[in-house]
């Protein structure tokens, strides 16, 4: 039977190799129309300090961030797809009237491939969480080898290594690039949300 290592949140021998800082943060005085979140962290940070703000929209990079929004607020009007952040930033500028303003609640270091589709003075990113990476030794071989972020690979790349034979994905395009350029050619996960996950995963076993 195949054995899965998956890399930050995920079951099946499940280790991090990262560090997640909240940083404090305050609300901005522009008011927005919309609020994006690009990761699980970035909602749970926000609401950590701040409730559902009424007459707002909400939208989320993938169905897995979806789901915990939903724990915090009655409505998401727009759910990401895919695995490439730059067509759904894409997709979600054509959500926007030239009036609407958003506000991107997330990690410090993101990529804010979302906010590059949108015009410079329609949003602003609120830094409401830090990563960076944790080293740790992972002793046990794997079959699959699940990264979830840049950090993650960095984490994960400190005191370990990618043995030959193993297979490797990556959740987002900017994770596989990451391992690129640490030498290590990855698929890409079909999406973000865990369904996909799991699919990706049946794929590179076959």
């Amino acid at each position: 039977m195949s054995r899965l290592c998956a890399l930050s949140g995920w079951q099946l021998n499940a280790h991090p190799f990262i560090q997640l800082t909240p940083l404090p943060f305050v609300l901005p005085a522009k008011q927005p129309s919309w609020i994006f979140f690009s990761s699980k962290n970035g909602v749970t940070n926000f609401f950590r300090h701040y409730e559902r703000i009424p007459g707002v929209k909400y939208g989320a990079i993938g169905q897995a961030t979806a789901n915990i929004l939903k724990q915090f607020v009655w409505d998401v009007d727009f759910v990401g797809t895919g695995n490439d952040t730059s067509d759904t930033g894409h997709t979600f500028s054509t959500f926007l009237t030239l009036n609407d303003f958003v506000w991107f609640p997330g990690a410090a270091d993101g990529k804010r491939a979302i906010q590059e589709q949108l015009g410079e003075n329609q949003y602003l990113d609120i830094p409401v969480y830090f990563t960076e990476p944790s080293p740790g030794i992972f002793l046990d071989w794997h079959d699959v080898l699940v990264f979830t972020s840049p950090s993650n690979v960095e984490g994960f790349l400190m005191n370990n290594e990618i043995q030959a034979g193993q297979k490797v994905l990556a959740i987002g395009k900017t994770t596989a690039a990451r391992l690129e350029a640490r030498g290590h050619k990855a698929a890409v996960s079909a999406g973000f949300g865990q369904l996909e996950l799991y699919q990706s995963i049946a794929s590179i076993l076959l």
